[in-house]
């Protein structure tokens, strides 16, 4: 019989899980040997350079898939002990080495320094310095810690968080997030940990572009009565370090989010001036207002 015609004999037919289950078993932990792996060597992908080839309903299926999929911590140690050695493009070691240089700053900061440099996270947390040690110290959030702030507690925070804590609150694109937590088990048992609380302001109430288009129409807006955008308060005129803000909080007036009067050009946190934080975020539509509202029980 011709190779060509031959039909599978399983073409069309359906597998029983206790089927799937043997053939998933038999092929746990198999190798491939030296002359499969030499075969296999400048094998091109069939689907390399292709587009469109997938149904929108595989597409979703493969991003469930991915979303699912965790890791075991025995693969994470796997991964990483063959990344060990492995050399780092240029660009990867100058991120690296600025990342390093912010915590090295970081590790010279007191609570002087944070209030100086921060001032908008003394709005949002509680800071002080440890009794005997001078660390500085902070709240976990999860409001049933012993260390939470409802308990009257404190612990040590890294300096880590301090940094990522800090850029979440003041960067343009935060959310608001990376909340301080003194254990792992109290992250995942904080309600406010990506389910429910402040978080739930990170669900997008526009798209990307939608927003674009808004930001671009505010500052459009400005061009074409002056000659030129500033920011409104300080009058800084380098549109690198201007922002858009909304001047009616889109956490609490949603509809008015993509209002281009409801947008105002201020200093972002590039600029020394930072009017973003100094006039953009205070008293009623300061974070920690807004997210005192939510409660976390």
């Amino acid at each position: 019989m011709n190779d060509e015609k031959r039909i599978p004999w399983n073409k069309g037919k359906k597998q029983c899980e206790e089927t799937k289950q043997k053939i998933s078993d038999s092929l746990t932990g198999r190798k491939l040997n030296k002359e499969t792996k030499e075969k296999m060597k400048g094998r091109i992908p069939w689907n390399k350079g292709k587009t469109g080839i997938y149904s929108t309903k595989t597409k979703e299926k493969l991003r469930q898939a991915r979303l699912g999929s965790v890791m075991t911590f025995e693969t994470k140690q796997k991964i990483s002990s063959t990344m060990t050695g492995q050399p780092k493009s240029p660009e990867h070691k100058q991120k690296l080495v600025e990342h390093l240089n912010k915590l090295n700053e970081f590790q010279k900061y007191d609570l002087n320094n944070y209030k100086e440099n921060h001032p908008f996270l003394f709005k949002v947390e509680e800071l002080r310095e440890h009794p005997k040690t001078s660390e500085i110290q902070v709240h976990c959030k999860n409001h049933n810690c012993s260390n939470s702030k409802e308990k009257g507690g404190w612990f040590d925070p890294t300096r880590s968080q301090l940094y990522e804590r800090i850029r979440q609150l003041e960067h343009p694109e935060g959310n608001d997030g990376n909340y301080f937590y003194c254990s792992d088990e109290c992250k995942l048992k904080c309600p406010l940990f990506k389910k429910t609380g402040i978080n739930i302001h990170k669900r997008k109430i526009y798209t990307e572009y939608e927003y674009q288009t808004w930001r671009q129409e505010v500052l459009k807006r400005q061009k074409d009565e002056l000659g030129f955008n500033e920011c409104e308060i300080c009058g800084n005129k380098n549109i690198n370090e201007l922002c858009i803000h909304h001047e009616k909080p889109q956490k609490t007036n949603s509809i008015l989010s993509l209002d281009p009067d409801n947008g105002i050009i201020l200093c972002g946190s590039n600029s020394k001036n930072k009017c973003h934080y100094k006039y953009g975020h205070k008293d009623k539509c300061s974070t920690g207002k807004i997210s005192s509202n939510i409660l976390c029980f």
